[in-house]
């Protein structure tokens, strides 16, 4: 068991090294809406584990399963997380609040 939770935890932090580097979201070229550095906000405010489902999602393009097995939950949790997740993000995206 203790094995599994330091695999876990080492496969954690490789994907932390691969998709959480900060220069990694970079506006589409012609898309003068998307705020960039609120996105990034947006992205810090979600938990590790949220925001690990939404880079490996949509950035990695993984599916719920594939990302179900890297982080050791069930594919359809991954798919609870995601929703919420995004809800969050779009929340965070169109509030009037300043980004900080």
């Amino acid at each position: 068991m203790v094995k599994d939770l330091r695999r876990l935890e080492w496969r954690r932090e490789k994907l932390r090294a691969a998709f959480m580097v900060q220069d990694m979201v970079e506006a589409p070229v012609g898309d003068a809406t998307l705020d960039v550095d609120r996105l990034e906000t947006c992205l810090a405010r979600l938990a590790e584990r949220e925001r690990m489902v939404v880079l490996l999602t949509f950035y990695a393009e993984r599916t719920a399963g594939e990302v179900g097995k890297e982080l050791g939950v069930k594919e359809g949790h991954v798919r609870v997380i995601r929703h919420r997740a995004v809800e969050r993000l779009r929340t965070c995206m169109t509030s009037r609040e300043v980004a900080q």
